[in-house]
């Protein structure tokens, strides 16, 4: 009984430690992952923008192309004026092929190559190229604004491990509470 009452007066200060431990710890990982959710957002709109422009000049240049070709106009001259227009596109196929990791994205990587090597050099070759393309991004960008929506992984548990306190700590109050009442 004399070591219960030597260690009652400690176990005020050692709990209110544990208490101010465990809510720093959970504001620690709760910031860590709102800012990578953030990270990851702004990865998908950079994607998005880059594969946009991407699609939109080589589905823009395509097109004019393919008018002037119906004309019979000279459509080497067009291209060749073009320098800038093909600048950007390597520029953005650069950034999208940053954004994206080699082994994850094999796809949307070989869909780029085909740019690069020049085969797709119809109009229709070169609209659905894009469209596979885009088709390939949207399947991306959904499944990482579904990892964003859900949370980090040490989110997930945190949730999950306060959950069971939380219940925990309710079961035990109420028990508490039914024995203060009979007993």
């Amino acid at each position: 009984m004399e070591i219960v009452a030597a260690l009652l007066p400690i176990v005020g200060p050692i709990t209110a430690a544990l208490i101010a431990g465990a809510i720093s710890f959970t504001i620690t990982v709760l910031a860590k992952d709102q800012k990578t959710s953030e990270l990851r957002q702004a990865w998908i709109d950079g994607l998005r923008s880059d594969v946009s422009e991407f699609a939109g000049l080589a589905h823009a240049m395509a097109a004019v192309s393919a008018v002037k070709l119906r004309r019979g106009e000279n459509v080497e001259d067009y291209l060749l004026e073009r320098h800038d227009d093909f600048t950007k596109m390597e520029v953005f196929s650069a950034k999208i092929r940053l954004r994206l990791n080699p082994k994850e994205h094999v796809e949307i990587i070989k869909i780029l190559d085909i740019f690069r090597s020049g085969i797709p050099a119809t109009r229709d070759e070169i609209d659905q190229a894009s469209f596979e393309l885009v088709s390939k991004v949207q399947s991306v960008l959904k499944g990482e604004w579904s990892r964003v929506k859900r949370g980090e992984p040490s989110f997930r548990i945190l949730k999950a491990v306060s959950l069971g306190l939380f219940v925990l700590c309710a079961v035990n109050l109420l028990s508490v509470m039914i024995y203060k009442t009979f007993f």
